[in-house]
């Protein structure tokens, strides 16, 4: 029987983080905090729930915070220790969630797809998933969690719904109607009239390694650079199935101001630190999905 198991992950985190600028100068929007968590925690977390042990991060050569962040700190864990904050050291050494996180550099920004294209030498052979860190997807079992669950050997993207006015900013997909849970096409960035339904990519992934020869053939595309999307699209269009799936819990989109604070506000909520209830509602950006 062949392995579909996923070993290991891929977390872009090359990018500019432009929709977040100021912030995002010194600060890369990964490490953005989430209340006390940064963003890329979670995702991390989401990975490890999946059962995944290798973490690949792709990052630009000036976020070193970044590798900072993975990185022990023996001489803080032990003044913590000293003044008996002994659930703070728990808390430091939980980060990364006992994965092995290992990191490549993008030179250059070149998009989504040039930057998995980097981690072809630390993935291997097998299938690997592929998690933004700027979606945090609200839900149990995770994001990834439900893809895993439902690969069955061919790429799989993780969809959601969105309003007819939002297609422009994703990779929308187009379901095939002959052939329940595959795809007929990928389209990135489309406009609103052209677009063939309002599924968009959710930022999880299962691909196969395929995708890299792909990659390697696929021109910059929308914005001049190298998306995903048109990778995936070329494996359609020469005959190689790809599959889809539904969230099922809630996705923020943490790229822009009004996803990040929705996603605070919501993971507040969760834990109990909002206003009573008798208080003013506040309003949300989060995106429901059944």
């Amino acid at each position: 029987m062949p392995d579909h198991a996923i070993r290991t992950a891929v977390i872009p985190a090359a990018g500019l983080g432009t929709r977040m600028l100021p912030a995002t100068k010194v600060v890369p929007k990964e490490l953005l905090p989430v209340l006390d968590r940064p963003a890329i925690d979670y995702t991390v977390a989401e990975a490890a729930a999946a059962g995944i042990r290798d973490i690949v991060v792709v990052i630009a050569p000036n976020k070193l915070a970044l590798p900072a962040y993975f990185t022990r700190r023996p001489d803080l864990e032990r003044a913590l220790d000293l003044r008996g904050k002994r659930e703070l050291v728990k808390q430091l050494a939980a980060i990364g969630c006992g994965c092995r996180v290992r990191f490549v550099e993008q030179v250059t920004p070149r998009g989504l797809g040039d930057a998995i294209a980097r981690a072809r030498g630390l993935v291997g052979a097998g299938p690997f998933a592929v998690l933004l860190p700027d979606v945090l997807i609200d839900a149990v079992p995770g994001g990834l969690g439900q893809l895993t669950a439902a690969f069955d050997g061919k790429p799989l993207v993780m969809v959601h719904e969105v309003d007819r006015d939002e297609v422009r900013r994703y990779g929308i997909a187009a379901p095939d109607p002959r052939r329940p849970g595959c795809l007929l096409d990928l389209v990135e960035k489309p406009r609103p009239e052209d677009a063939p339904s309002r599924l968009a990519v959710t930022g999880r992934y299962i691909l196969t390694p395929e995708v890299f020869d792909s990659l390697a053939a696929t021109p910059p595309g929308a914005g001049g650079e190298v998306q995903l999307t048109d990778a995936l699209r070329r494996l359609l269009q020469a005959g190689r199935p790809v599959g889809w799936r539904r969230v099922r819990g809630q996705v923020h989109d943490l790229g822009h101001v009004a996803g990040w604070l929705a996603a605070n506000l919501a993971m507040a909520g969760r834990r109990g630190l909002l206003p009573a209830a008798d208080d003013a509602p506040i309003p949300s950006a989060e995106v429901a999905v059944q």
